[in-house]
Protein backbone atom coordinates (compact mmCIF):
# COMPACT_ATOMS: atom_id res chain seq x y z
CA UNK A 1 0.00 0.00 0.00
CA UNK A 2 2.65 2.61 1.00
CA UNK A 3 4.41 1.70 -2.75
CA UNK A 4 1.22 2.34 -4.49
CA UNK A 5 0.61 5.66 -2.45
CA UNK A 6 4.62 6.56 -3.49
CA UNK A 7 3.31 5.88 -7.54
CA UNK A 8 0.34 7.50 -7.43
CA UNK A 9 2.20 10.88 -5.94
CA UNK A 10 4.34 10.77 -8.73
CA UNK A 11 2.78 13.42 -11.28
CA UNK A 12 4.35 13.76 -14.52
CA UNK A 13 2.32 16.37 -16.27
CA UNK A 14 -1.14 15.55 -17.62
CA UNK A 15 -1.24 12.39 -19.44
CA UNK A 16 2.29 10.59 -17.86
CA UNK A 17 2.28 7.63 -15.62
CA UNK A 18 4.31 5.93 -13.46
CA UNK A 19 4.33 2.41 -12.71
CA UNK A 20 6.10 -0.77 -10.96
CA UNK A 21 6.41 -4.20 -12.49
CA UNK A 22 7.97 -7.13 -10.64
CA UNK A 23 10.29 -9.58 -12.17
CA UNK A 24 7.71 -11.33 -14.37
CA UNK A 25 6.81 -7.95 -15.81
CA UNK A 26 3.51 -8.06 -13.78
CA UNK A 27 2.02 -4.51 -12.63
CA UNK A 28 2.44 -4.38 -9.10
CA UNK A 29 2.04 -0.48 -8.52
CA UNK A 30 0.06 2.04 -10.97
CA UNK A 31 -2.75 4.84 -10.76
CA UNK A 32 -5.42 2.59 -12.18
CA UNK A 33 -5.78 -0.10 -9.46
CA UNK A 34 -7.43 -2.51 -11.86
CA UNK A 35 -4.32 -3.55 -13.28
CA UNK A 36 -3.01 -4.27 -10.63
CA UNK A 37 -5.56 -6.17 -9.38
CA UNK A 38 -5.94 -8.17 -12.62
CA UNK A 39 -2.27 -9.37 -12.19
CA UNK A 40 -1.90 -7.31 -15.84
CA UNK A 41 1.27 -7.58 -17.34
CA UNK A 42 3.53 -4.45 -18.97
CA UNK A 43 2.69 -4.40 -22.74
CA UNK A 44 6.69 -3.13 -23.25
CA UNK A 45 8.80 -6.81 -23.15
CA UNK A 46 11.71 -5.36 -24.38
CA UNK A 47 12.12 -2.66 -21.52
CA UNK A 48 11.04 -5.63 -18.88
CA UNK A 49 14.15 -7.53 -20.99
CA UNK A 50 16.34 -4.58 -19.82
CA UNK A 51 15.04 -4.01 -16.58
CA UNK A 52 15.55 -7.72 -15.53
CA UNK A 53 19.43 -7.34 -17.20
CA UNK A 54 19.72 -4.01 -14.66
CA UNK A 55 19.54 -1.86 -17.79
CA UNK A 56 17.97 1.67 -17.86
CA UNK A 57 16.80 3.60 -20.50
CA UNK A 58 14.63 5.26 -22.48
CA UNK A 59 12.34 4.29 -26.06
CA UNK A 60 10.32 6.19 -28.12
CA UNK A 61 7.08 4.86 -29.44
CA UNK A 62 4.03 5.77 -31.61
CA UNK A 63 0.50 4.38 -29.81
CA UNK A 64 -2.68 3.19 -32.26
CA UNK A 65 -3.59 6.95 -32.06
CA UNK A 66 -0.25 7.55 -33.94
CA UNK A 67 0.97 9.39 -31.17
CA UNK A 68 4.63 9.61 -30.02
CA UNK A 69 5.16 8.44 -26.32
CA UNK A 70 8.58 8.51 -24.27
CA UNK A 71 8.84 5.89 -22.18
CA UNK A 72 12.24 6.07 -19.36
CA UNK A 73 12.99 3.04 -17.08
CA UNK A 74 15.34 1.78 -14.33
CA UNK A 75 15.56 -1.22 -12.15
CA UNK A 76 15.09 -1.64 -8.39
CA UNK A 77 17.67 -4.14 -8.12
CA UNK A 78 17.21 -5.35 -4.14
CA UNK A 79 13.88 -6.05 -5.24
CA UNK A 80 14.02 -7.32 -8.58
CA UNK A 81 11.51 -4.82 -9.58
CA UNK A 82 10.99 -1.46 -12.08
CA UNK A 83 10.21 1.55 -12.68
CA UNK A 84 8.76 2.66 -16.24
CA UNK A 85 7.82 6.14 -16.29
CA UNK A 86 5.76 7.25 -19.91
CA UNK A 87 4.78 10.29 -21.15
CA UNK A 88 3.52 12.09 -24.28
CA UNK A 89 5.98 13.37 -26.26
CA UNK A 90 4.77 16.92 -27.03
CA UNK A 91 4.44 16.87 -23.24
CA UNK A 92 7.93 16.29 -22.39
CA UNK A 93 8.97 18.74 -25.65
CA UNK A 94 6.46 21.23 -24.27
CA UNK A 95 9.50 22.99 -21.63
CA UNK A 96 12.02 22.66 -24.26
CA UNK A 97 9.84 24.61 -27.14
CA UNK A 98 8.64 26.76 -24.38
CA UNK A 99 12.86 27.62 -23.74
CA UNK A 100 13.67 28.09 -27.57
CA UNK A 101 10.98 30.82 -27.41
CA UNK A 102 12.14 32.74 -24.63
CA UNK A 103 16.06 31.95 -26.21
CA UNK A 104 14.56 33.85 -29.03
CA UNK A 105 12.67 36.22 -27.47
CA UNK A 106 15.92 36.91 -25.42
CA UNK A 107 18.11 37.77 -28.49
CA UNK A 108 15.99 39.61 -30.10
CA UNK A 109 15.18 42.22 -27.40
CA UNK A 110 19.31 42.41 -26.81
CA UNK A 111 19.96 43.01 -30.54
CA UNK A 112 17.05 45.68 -29.98
CA UNK A 113 18.78 47.23 -26.62
CA UNK A 114 22.16 46.95 -28.40
CA UNK A 115 21.08 48.84 -31.42
CA UNK A 116 19.31 51.61 -28.89
CA UNK A 117 22.48 52.00 -27.10
CA UNK A 118 24.79 52.15 -30.24
CA UNK A 119 22.13 54.75 -31.45
CA UNK A 120 22.48 57.16 -28.25
CA UNK A 121 26.15 56.54 -28.33
CA UNK A 122 26.49 57.49 -31.87
CA UNK A 123 24.19 60.54 -31.77
CA UNK A 124 26.16 61.89 -28.93
CA UNK A 125 28.98 61.85 -31.10
CA UNK A 126 27.98 62.83 -33.85
CA UNK A 127 26.37 66.20 -32.51
CA UNK A 128 30.25 67.74 -31.60
CA UNK A 129 31.31 66.28 -34.48
CA UNK A 130 28.85 68.38 -36.77
CA UNK A 131 29.03 71.32 -34.39
CA UNK A 132 32.48 71.25 -35.33
CA UNK A 133 32.02 71.10 -38.94
CA UNK A 134 29.67 74.21 -38.85
CA UNK A 135 32.27 76.02 -36.97
CA UNK A 136 35.03 75.36 -39.57
CA UNK A 137 32.98 76.55 -41.73
CA UNK A 138 32.25 79.73 -39.76
CA UNK A 139 35.76 80.48 -39.31
CA UNK A 140 36.50 79.29 -43.30
CA UNK A 141 34.17 82.62 -43.96
CA UNK A 142 36.17 84.83 -41.85
CA UNK A 143 33.76 84.39 -38.40
CA UNK A 144 36.32 83.65 -35.69
CA UNK A 145 33.90 84.62 -32.81
CA UNK A 146 32.03 81.15 -32.68
CA UNK A 147 32.56 78.80 -29.52
CA UNK A 148 31.14 75.52 -29.20
CA UNK A 149 29.49 73.94 -26.40
CA UNK A 150 31.24 71.76 -24.29
CA UNK A 151 29.57 69.34 -22.39
CA UNK A 152 31.84 67.62 -20.04
CA UNK A 153 35.38 65.72 -20.01
CA UNK A 154 35.29 62.78 -23.07
CA UNK A 155 37.84 63.02 -25.46
CA UNK A 156 35.81 64.96 -28.08
CA UNK A 157 35.11 67.76 -25.39
CA UNK A 158 38.94 68.47 -24.88
CA UNK A 159 38.67 68.80 -29.03
CA UNK A 160 36.24 70.98 -28.87
CA UNK A 161 37.83 73.03 -25.72
CA UNK A 162 40.54 73.26 -28.29
CA UNK A 163 38.65 74.17 -31.01
CA UNK A 164 37.24 76.98 -28.89
CA UNK A 165 41.02 78.21 -27.75
CA UNK A 166 41.91 78.18 -31.64
CA UNK A 167 39.38 80.53 -32.68
CA UNK A 168 40.08 82.86 -29.87
CA UNK A 169 43.59 82.91 -30.67
CA UNK A 170 42.35 83.74 -34.66
CA UNK A 171 40.32 85.88 -33.59
CA UNK A 172 43.06 88.13 -31.57
CA UNK A 173 45.19 87.53 -34.23
CA UNK A 174 43.18 88.97 -36.70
Amino acid sequence: RGIWDVIDGIRIDKLGKAYLIDEKGRIIAHADKKLVLQNAVSTHPKIIQNILSGKTGNIEEVDQKGESWLTSYAPIEKLNWGLIITQPQKEVLVFSRQMNIHSIVLIILSILAALGISFIITRSMNRPIKDMIEGTKRMAKGDYSCSLQIRGRSEMDKLLFSFNKMSKKLKKAQ
